[in-house]
């Protein structure tokens, strides 16, 4: 897939693997939700399952204009950077907060 606009059936896999908001400590489990691009598409994030995660509009915001951060090193497993260098891992399980991560 190579668009910046997510189908429909990308929309229903992401919310089959990750129902819940994925910012640390979110529990909206809202089929509103918007699925965003883990790497943003227009800094070569591709579109697929393993690059998106389910947000709120207010924690999209935070992630975009916020100074938080994201990556995705499996589908379904999120890791967080706050904007004061705190990590968090966040997957089906819920949030934990993790130590040590560069």
């Amino acid at each position: 897939m190579d668009g910046y606009e997510i189908p429909d059936r990308h929309r229903q896999a992401v919310h089959l693997l990750t129902p819940a908001d994925t910012f640390p400590f979110a529990s909206s489990l809202s089929r509103k939700q918007q699925v965003d691009h883990t790497v943003p598409y227009d800094e070569g994030g591709e579109s697929g399952v393993g690059n998106y995660g389910p947000m709120t509009i207010r924690h999209h915001r935070l992630k975009t204009h916020g100074r938080w951060q994201v990556r995705q090193p499996f589908p379904g497993i999120y890791v967080w950077r706050d904007p004061h260098g705190a990590h968090y891992l966040v997957d089906n399980t819920g949030t934990r907060r993790i130590r040590g991560v560069a």
